[in-house]
């Protein structure tokens, strides 16, 4: 029986052999491919880094703007007027206000002394002190100050009692309101009396002779209630601020002359005390001061609503150390602050200065 050869393994075909390379260039393009692909999520992940740093960069841009916005240093004017009870000097200064040629007026008095009402030049000089010729003309348990526009001093007391001096202090007439809990007063141009009264939730209008000439913010009164108002203050151009005392704080209330709610806005950061004191000065900015933190006073701007920065001095390092009182000019641009370094006259730099 013939055997049969084994059968030879079958060799590839030349074009097998040819197409066998053929794989090779593809398994070399694909990782040529890779390095493009990285690239590109390499850029993307850059670009995303870069507008990430950007956005970082704006915000701390816009942070630190703001928080620049919100120290204020203000520009001392004048002399300090020292720290202290002897004549030119300021004790414990409440209640401050200004005329039209910028003199300062205020009241002081302490440990059951009867209230001192003074008056200051536009550089803080001493000029005169009341001195009362009768018992009946004594201040007794004063409420508030203002000054109108003629130049006449009007003292409210707690029980709503009026005094009334000129410019140079000179007693002039007393006549008396009713107001339950008279907590701050204000004059406006016609010479009427804007008193608020905190337990009535209300602000009550008088002439300059007491007659009633209307009240707003009475609960229901569709003119803008008002909440346990603590201070009140009308400017040179007639607009009248609320301080209230809310049950989460403090808020201001504006109101134009036509008695109609034109903002409000809510305090930050600055706690209620008996201490505390108001000023509006003729750029309708207000003034508060705190002695309970580390804000020193605070700006709040009524026309445009918002809260326009604290101040702790002044640009040449006068410090307002627990500021115990504040006021400012409504006829002017001016703000006083008293400290344990004494009484301080300033004003807000102009912008760009």
């Amino acid at each position: 029986m013939a055997t049969k050869k084994k059968a030879a393994a079958k060799r590839p075909a030349k074009k097998d052999r040819k197409a066998a390379p053929k794989a090779l260039p593809a398994a070399v393009t694909v990782p040529a491919a890779a390095p493009k692909a990285a690239g590109r999520k390499t850029g993307l992940v850059l670009g995303a880094l870069a507008v990430l740093l950007v956005a970082i960069g704006a915000q701390v841009f816009f942070l630190a703007r703001h928080q620049a916005a919100l120290d204020l240093n203000l520009v001392r004017v004048g002399t300090q007027i020292p720290y202290g009870m002897d004549q030119g000097q300021a004790l414990s200064p409440q209640n401050l206000q200004g005329d039209k040629q910028d003199n300062l007026y205020f009241l002081e008095g302490m440990g059951g002394q009867a209230p001192g009402l003074l008056k200051f030049d536009p550089l803080n000089r001493f000029l005169v002190r009341y001195k009362p010729a009768r018992p009946a003309e004594v201040l007794v348990d004063v409420a508030d100050l203002a000054v109108s526009a003629q130049g006449a001093v009007y003292v409210l007391q707690k029980s709503g009692d009026i005094k009334v001096f000129d410019s140079e202090l000179k007693f002039q007439r007393a006549f008396k309101v009713s107001v339950s809990a008279p907590t701050g007063m204000g004059i406006d141009s016609k010479d009427r009396l804007f008193i608020s009264s905190m337990n009535d939730n209300k602000v009550q209008i008088f002439t300059a002779t007491g007659a009633p000439a209307g009240e707003f913010g009475s609960p229901g009164s569709n003119t803008g209630d008002l909440a346990s108002p603590v201070r009140l203050r009308v400017g040179a151009d007639d607009l009248v601020v609320v301080l209230e005392l809310l049950s989460d704080g403090l808020r201001l209330k504006s109101f134009t002359p036509d008695l109609k709610l034109k903002r409000q806005v809510k305090v930050k950061d600055i706690p209620w005390s008996e201490a505390m004191r108001m000023g509006l000065n003729a750029d309708d900015i207000v003034i508060l001061n705190d002695s309970a933190t580390n804000k020193a006073v605070g700006f709040y701007d009524m026309r445009a609503g918002e809260l326009r920065g604290y101040a702790k001095g002044t640009t040449d390092n006068i410090l307002f150390l627990s500021p115990g009182s504040c006021g400012a000019n409504e006829y002017s641009r001016s703000f006083f602050i008293h400290s344990v370094g004494g009484l301080t006259r300033a004003l807000i730099p102009a912008p760009g200065k």
